[in-house]
């Protein structure tokens, strides 16, 4: 009776480790235009007494950075917001000026998986 559940566990091991990839699916592949190199954003003095600082992106608009303890943290603003200065927060309607509101695309690829 022993072996035979050994026999049964090794059999269930060599199965679950076999692939179980079907031959008609395909597999998305994701694929990042990464944007050209942003120059560095530069957080004023750690203040411990006060929140934490919002500076935007001098390049894009829809990025802004969260300063905490003089360490900026990058974010981006939702879909069809912009980072707005005066308020510090995502906003609809924002005047850019020069700033691009686009950071690069991002583009899913199918590839198909072969049959056999």
């Amino acid at each position: 009776m022993l072996k035979l559940v050994v026999l049964f566990c090794a059999i269930v091991v060599v199965i679950c480790q076999e692939d179980t990839t079907l031959p008609d699916e395909t597999t998305p592949e994701l694929t990042t235009i990464a944007p050209t190199r942003r120059p560095s954003v530069t957080c004023p003095p750690f203040d411990p007494s006060k929140p934490p600082v919002y500076v935007p992106d001098p390049v894009y608009c829809d990025i802004f950075y969260e300063c905490s303890g003089s360490t900026p943290f990058e974010f981006h603003c939702a879909p069809g917001t912009n980072f707005n200065i005066e308020k510090g927060l995502c906003d609809f309607g924002v005047d850019c000026g020069d700033r691009s509101t686009t950071i690069g695309t991002t583009t899913e690829e199918t590839t198909p998986t072969p049959s056999f």
